[in-house]
This record gives C-alpha cells, structure tokens and sequence, in this order.
C-alpha cells in the first residue's frame, strides 16, 4: 500500500522515494486519526446510551425471577458486587 502511495507522489510531486514514502506514512496514519477522531464521539455516546438501559433490564429479570420459588434461591445466589465474580487479581 506504501508503495502504491510512494510511487503516486514521486510521479506527481518528483520527490525523492524515502521522501515521498515519508509523505505517504504521514498522510495514511494522518487519515486514519482523522477518522478515528470523527469516528469516536459518535461510538462514544452510542456506548454510553446502550449501557443506560442495562441496570433496568437487570432489575427486570431479578422480578421476574423473584417471581418462582427456584428463580429466588438464584437471585440470593448472585452476588451483589459483579466485581465478587471476577478472580482477584495478582
């Protein structure tokens, strides 16, 4: 892909090749940040309002399941903390 690059502006802009392949790192990592810095705020608060609903949905299955005599010996079962369900760390 550099070369395809490098090869295009040492055509049009007569360029030495290390430069020109300088050139075309800069503008390929230049694009991809530029994206990535339109791309973020969007996934961003997307992310955010995908983990609104969960604490909701969660109280919505501990009722339900506090419904049935078994579905409640569950619920007692699962700790309070999720952070009680990963291992400790060393």
């Amino acid at each position: 892909m550099f070369c395809g690059i490098t090869n295009l502006i040492v055509r049009h802009m007569h360029l030495k090749r290390g430069w020109s392949l300088l050139l075309a790192v800069i503008l390929v990592f230049g694009i991809v940040t530029g994206a990535f810095m339109l791309v973020a705020p969007s996934v961003s608060d997307q992310f955010s309002q995908m983990l609104n609903p969960v604490p909701q949905g969660l109280k919505k299955v501990q009722d339900w399941l506090n419904q049935y005599s078994w579905g409640d010996k569950l619920v007692q079962q699962v700790p309070d903390r999720v952070s009680k369900l990963m291992p400790a760390q060393k």
